[in-house]
C-alpha cells in the first residue's frame, strides 16, 4: 500500500490532458507494482482515481493520479466522502467501548486500576473525536 496520501479526494475538480475536466467521484485506490530490488518485491505505483468526466459522451472511468492535475476543490463534497470520514471514527469508538465493557464484565479477577483508566481514556478520546466531527457538521464545515 502507498505510504503517501493521495493528492485527490472525492469531490475534487481535476483536469486531464486528453479527457478534459471532471470530478473525482469515489475513493482513490493505492496500487503496487513489481520491484525486484525491494524486500518483498513490490513498490508503490501510485493511485488510481475514479473520475466522472464533464464530457457527456465520455464514460466515467479511473486514471492514474500522475495524469491528473487538481483544478480546484469543489464547494460541496458528496455524502459518501463524509460518510467515509465518519465511519472510522465510529468504529474506533465502538472498539474502545467494547474494551471498557470487557474490563468490567468479569468480577473476578478484579481489573487492574491502570487497565480500567487506560480503557476509559481511549474511549473518551474516541468519543471526543466523534463529537468534534459532529460539531463541525452542525457548523456547516462539511460541504
Amino acid at each position: 500500500m502507498s505510504r503517501t496520501a493521495c493528492p485527490f479526494d472525492e469531490g475534487d475538480r481535476v483536469d486531464h490532458k486528453i479527457f478534459g475536466f471532471g470530478i473525482v467521484n469515489g475513493a482513490p485506490t493505492a496500487m503496487v507494482g513489481p520491484d525486484p530490488i525491494a524486500v518483498g518485491g513490490v513498490r508503490d505505483a501510485g493511485w488510481i482515481v475514479p473520475v466522472r468526466w464533464d464530457d457527456p459522451k465520455r464514460a466515467a472511468g479511473a486514471v492514474m493520479h500522475h495524469a491528473l492535475s487538481k483544478v480546484s476543490i469543489s464547494d460541496a463534497r458528496p455524502f459518501t466522502y463524509w460518510d467515509r470520514q465518519w465511519q472510522p471514527l465510529l468504529q474506533d469508538w465502538l472498539a474502545a467501548r467494547r474494551e471498557v465493557e470487557q474490563v468490567f464484565l468479569s468480577f473476578r479477577p478484579l481489573p487492574v486500576p491502570s487497565q480500567v483508566t487506560s480503557a476509559q481514556d481511549a474511549e473518551r478520546r474516541a468519543f471526543e473525536a466523534m463529537r468534534r466531527f459532529l460539531e463541525n457538521e452542525q457548523a456547516g464545515e462539511h460541504r
